[in-house]
């Protein structure tokens, strides 16, 4: 994907602007963002659900568009809200699935599937729970071992077993050398499989880097509770200070001098406990999503 810009009619503001993306073979690449941020939009592109207003998009190294039946076919997609076929047993609807795939399709590492998700086939696909149904779309989107994953909130309705098995599926299309391209509420998730992210905002990428890189460049936080809430308005003052989250009298903040003198600027204050801890992903995210202006 390479500078893509998306406007959807009569919109004067794009959905995404001049969107580039790589995502290189055996890589698992989480897409980040809020509700609106263009993560939707980004997807359906991929998709060829949307056309863009203007760049390009290319598949394995060709300039091939993606709804060339020889590109899809290395594809494998799970949208983001499952919606199957009812009156359909899951097993009709994966055979007939297969069938379309012909040669390509691998009826041994189907069967594995099956077994690994503990798939109820034999139910209609309108009688089935949320995590049932997203269990066949998991199927569906891994049996015939595509090039390219695109999944959208796909542990969605999945209990921790069945999380813990798509995270095997991950790693075994990984080692394979597929491309894997997740969009994901759940950051412990992005950080626990994921190689490479990319946070959108407001339709453009405003950060990419190496999961390594952010675990590597994390700095301690600091959970202060003062006694005095006047405090609180020192500390979000202070330059020796980063503010991460604040409650009435509670304070998660990131010292930027070095410990001695950050312990002694916190001497002048009314503090009644504090606990160290690293920021997690999240507090990653939220801070720099919240605060980073885009270029």
């Amino acid at each position: 994907m390479q500078e893509v810009t998306k406007y959807y009619h009569g919109s004067k503001k794009p959905a995404v602007e001049k969107l580039s993306l790589v995502i290189n073979p055996g890589e698992v690449y989480g897409f980040l963002g809020s509700n609106g941020a263009g993560k939707s939009t980004t997807i359906r592109l991929l998709m060829d659900f949307l056309r863009p207003t203007s760049g390009s998009i290319r598949f394995f190294g060709s300039e091939t568009d993606a709804h060339v039946t020889n590109v899809r076919a290395h594809i494998g997609y799970l949208p983001g809200d499952v919606s199957l076929p009812k009156k359909v047993t899951g097993r009709e609807l994966l055979t007939h699935l297969a069938t379309l795939q012909g040669s390509a399709f691998d009826t041994q590492y189907y069967k594995e599937l099956t077994e690994r998700f503990e798939t109820q086939l034999d139910k209609r696909t309108d009688t089935l729970s949320k995590g049932n149904r997203q269990k066949i779309g998991l199927i569906q989107a891994f049996m015939h071992k595509p090039r390219l994953l695109i999944l959208d909130e796909p542990t969605s309705g999945l209990d921790p077993l069945m999380q813990e098995q798509f995270y095997i599926c991950i790693n075994e299309a990984k080692q394979r050398g597929a491309a894997i391209f997740l969009s994901s509420h759940s950051l412990g998730e992005v950080e626990k499989i994921c190689d490479r992210i990319g946070i959108i905002k407001e339709g453009c990428l405003v950060y990419e880097g190496l999961i390594a890189e952010v675990i590597k460049s994390r700095k301690p936080t600091w959970s202060i509770r003062l006694e005095k809430i006047s405090d609180i308005a020192l500390l979000k003052n202070s330059p020796h200070f980063t503010i991460l989250r604040e409650t009435k009298n509670e304070v998660i903040v990131q010292p930027t001098l070095p410990l001695t003198k950050a312990l002694g600027e916190l001497s002048k204050l009314s503090v009644v406990a504090m606990d160290i801890q690293h920021a997690d992903l999240e507090d990653e995210f939220m801070h720099y999503y919240e605060t980073r202006k885009q270029s």
